[in-house]
């Protein structure tokens, strides 16, 4: 009984931490490449943010690289290691008490309001990973790391959106 409980937690931990951990070693891994945080500041610390509606940064206008730009991209790549735990924890208390039912779009449904915040989180975490790339490209360029930014992102992103479609089309379907 003890091994089959350990190997429950086990497939639940690794379930809520593999995304998360997917883009904190990413992160990780560019920290890595440019000789970490005090080297990257040391390069891109007073260059100007350049702003670009494309890129979604056209609300920095103005505004310079800094130490609190950094601490940006991190903790806001970092967080989301730290809500996708905390919403399965949620949500498997919440189909305890009966009131979680996946697809469940209902607003007495807890589905929802977990939907909402995981997918503000990845959204944020995915978009702090690409300011930090964006403003380290320059950078970054002799390690290639473009493929890997954009593997992390379908990886995460997709799979994400994969299960919000399959539940849209059970909703629509029953």
């Amino acid at each position: 009984m003890f091994k089959i409980i350990c190997l429950i937690l086990m497939l639940f931990f690794f379930c809520c931490f593999s995304a998360a951990f997917v883009i904190y070693n990413f992160l990780s891994l560019c920290y890595e490449y440019l000789g970490g945080e005090s080297a990257i500041m040391a390069e891109i610390r007073g260059k100007p943010i350049e702003s670009s509606c494309m890129y979604g940064t056209c609300c920095l206008r103005g505004k310079a690289y800094s130490i609190g730009f950094l601490r940006f991209c991190k903790q806001a790549t970092l967080q989301f290691c730290v809500v996708k735990p905390l919403m399965a924890t949620i949500t498997v208390v919440l189909q305890a008490y009966g009131k979680y039912k996946d697809g469940d779009f209902n607003v007495a449904s807890g589905y929802l309001y977990v939907t909402i915040i995981y997918n503000i989180s990845v959204s944020l975490s995915l978009y702090a990973l690409f300011l930090f790339y964006f403003s380290t490209s320059e950078l970054l360029r002799p390690y290639s790391p473009m493929l890997k930014f954009f593997m992390v992102k379908s990886v995460i992103f997709l799979s994400f959106w994969q299960g919000m479609s399959l539940n849209l089309l059970t909703t629509a379907a029953t």
